[in-house]
């Protein structure tokens, strides 16, 4: 693999046999990963996308979704997830992540890999971590919250308002599983933020949170979820039907969607904990 990758295919078996090791579910094997500093040589793979030749993309994506999935099989297990925090291996994978939004729509949605990383970053930030790891946790939610991540998953989420009723039933698969992805991780982001609304009264306005978080919040506008799940449901409204004679007919929404409708709820109500003065006053607009 150093100074570059020589053999595409060689990788490829290689970590085609470490998942199927992985597939047997032994705890040990998890544990015997973080040991062997196994990890290290995966990110660096990752870290590989942003020098890597227009040429070999194709090859490197391929080896990534291998990558991906093995990382995201290590972080099933706690103590591996505090590793990860621990020795800062979180951050290329938010870097790749970055790197991803940044790519035009239609490579954007043929990443294979986006859901699985989505899944490892969402995990992460669920992860209840012990006291020696609370603050580099902190520092990573701060990091995802004042990037330009938020920012481009509003334009992403956007997408589905420039989609014509007609294309958007034909890709009604691929567009609200992306959405619901990244509306989860909004909701994981969200909640880790709000989390001293537990024990503070909604009305109380918040202290521990920084103005930067409400800054991110009227910049992007909520994160467009508002826009978001509303173009979706009026656009299922018409497109899912039953099957049922027409006296009774109603609208059957698929899993997804509702899905993902449930879970955007979740976020406005986590952004109202943290200020619903604020919230109010940017859906606003939306409301005249």
């Amino acid at each position: 693999m150093f100074p570059q990758i020589q053999n595409y295919d060689t990788v490829e078996a290689i970590l085609n046999d470490v998942i199927k090791v992985l597939d047997l579910k032994k705890i040990a094997d998890l544990h015997l990963m973080r040991k062997l500093k196994f990890i290290p040589t995966l990110i660096d793979m990752c870290k590989r996308i942003s020098v890597c030749p227009r040429g070999e993309l194709k090859y490197l994506g391929k080896t990534l979704g291998l990558v991906i999935k093995i990382i995201q099989q290590f972080s099933s297990l706690r103590e591996n997830r505090n590793y990860m925090l621990q020795t800062n291996r979180l951050m290329p994978l938010i870097e790749l992540f970055n790197w991803t939004l940044n790519r035009s729509t239609e490579v954007f949605f043929g990443i294979d890999f986006l859901p699985n990383l989505f899944n490892i970053l969402t995990s992460h930030l669920r992860h209840r971590v012990p006291f020696e790891c609370q603050q580099l946790k902190e520092l990573t939610v701060d990091y995802l919250i004042s990037s330009t991540i938020t920012a481009k998953l509003k334009a992403k989420h956007a997408i589905i308002r420039q989609i014509p009723p007609n294309e958007l039933q034909e890709s009604m698969g691929q567009i609200p599983f992306f959405l619901l992805k990244s509306t989860t991780f909004l909701e994981a982001l969200t909640a880790m933020i709000s989390f001293d609304a537990r024990t503070r009264p909604v009305y109380e306005k918040s202290y521990k949170i920084g103005e930067h978080v409400f800054f991110v919040l009227q910049q992007t506008e909520l994160f467009g979820i508002i826009q978001m799940i509303t173009t979706l449901l009026l656009t299922c409204n018409e497109t899912f039907t039953t099957s049922a004679p027409q006296s009774i007919q109603t609208t059957l929404l698929p899993q997804t969607v509702l899905s993902l409708a449930i879970v955007s709820v979740k976020v406005l109500n986590n952004m109202l904990r943290m200020d619903f003065r604020l919230v109010h006053t940017i859906m606003q607009p939306q409301d005249e």
